[in-house]
Parts: C-alpha cells; sequence; structure tokens
C-alpha cells in the first residue's frame, strides 16, 4: 500500500512588480497506471508572492474523481501533501553618474545625467536621483549623486551598485591676448 504524494508546483523569477502564482502540482500517476486505475486527481492550490521573498506554495484541497464522474476520495487513504515553494528574486540594477570634461572657464562644471543599466528598474516604481557632483577648478572629483525610491517601492526588491562617474576641468588654453 504505498502513499500518494501531490506536490505543489514551485516557481522562481525576478522581481517585476505582478503577483508569482502557480496552481499545478505533480503526482504519482504511475502508481494509478500499474495498477490499471483511471480516476483522476483534482487539487487546488494557494500560494501568492510580488515581492522579494519566498513562499510557501500550498495544497489546500484535492479530489478523486472516477471516469463516470463520482467522487472517489473517500478510497485513498495515503495521501501525503507536499508544499511547493514561490520566489522573487531581486533585481540586480546599477546606477552610473555621467563623467565629462570641459576647459577651465570659471563655472563649475556638473552633468546631472544617470544611467540605469542592469536589470532596470519597474516602470512604476519611480526613483529620483540627486546629482551633488561639481568640478570648478582645474584637477578632477567623482559625480556624487545619492537616489531615493518612491515610497512605496520596497528596496527588497532591488540590489543596487552605485558608479560615480568624474568630473574633470583641464586648464584653459586659449591664447590670451595682452595689448599695451
Amino acid at each position: 500500500d504505498r502513499p500518494i504524494y501531490i506536490t505543489a508546483n514551485s516557481r522562481t523569477k525576478m522581481y517585476d512588480g505582478t503577483p508569482l502564482r502557480s496552481d499545478g502540482f505533480s503526482w504519482n500517476i504511475e502508481l494509478f497506471d500499474s495498477l490499471g486505475i483511471n480516476d483522476k486527481l483534482y487539487a487546488t492550490i494557494e500560494g501568492e508572492i510580488t515581492n522579494v521573498g519566498t513562499v510557501n506554495n500550498r495544497i489546500v484541497s484535492y479530489r478523486f474523481v472516477n471516469a463516470e464522474g463520482y467522487e472517489v476520495t473517500a478510497n485513498y487513504d495515503r495521501i501525503i501533501c507536499v508544499d511547493g515553494e514561490l520566489r522573487i528574486t531581486a533585481r540586480q540594477v546599477t546606477f552610473t553618474s555621467a563623467s565629462d570634461t570641459k576647459e577651465y572657464d570659471g563655472k563649475p562644471l556638473t552633468n546631472a545625467d544617470v544611467e540605469i543599466s542592469g536589470d532596470g528598474v519597474v516602470d512604476y516604481d519611480k526613483i529620483t536621483f540627486h546629482v551633488t557632483g561639481s568640478q570648478m577648478d582645474v584637477g578632477y572629483s567623482e559625480n556624487a549623486f545619492t537616489y531615493e525610491f518612491a515610497p512605496d517601492v520596497d528596496l527588497n526588491n532591488y540590489a543596487v551598485e552605485t558608479v560615480f562617474g568624474e568630473l574633470e576641468v583641464t586648464r584653459n588654453t586659449t591664447p590670451i591676448d595682452i595689448k599695451a
């Protein structure tokens, strides 16, 4: 008398802002096939996740129906339900501020551009960049910036790397014409 295993499916996806569900399952039907039994198994699965993390995908009910359409679940007594797993992984994102150069002109060099690369940011997850990098005199410095996601964004959905560009001011090579 072998047990019947009903296993809820497992699924994984990268965070995209939409719920992950899986109502599929598997079971050791080969046991039935070897005995010539034509009963069908129907199962209800519950599990859902939207943000980064893991939840169980559970079998909450099941029933066996014979070829004539009658429920025959009571004929089976060694049924083991096995949970599946639903997992959302973080988006790998890199924010890179622009690099720029110019000759000295007495005005600060700034560049507010920030490139988003990697897996990107989901369209409706809003983000604001505050670029503070500035280079006034001859030399160079990082094009520093900070970022801020909207308050409704779960920060765990993103694995963020920041890369600062470089701002460089070079010597002014414009000839100066002095007249007496």
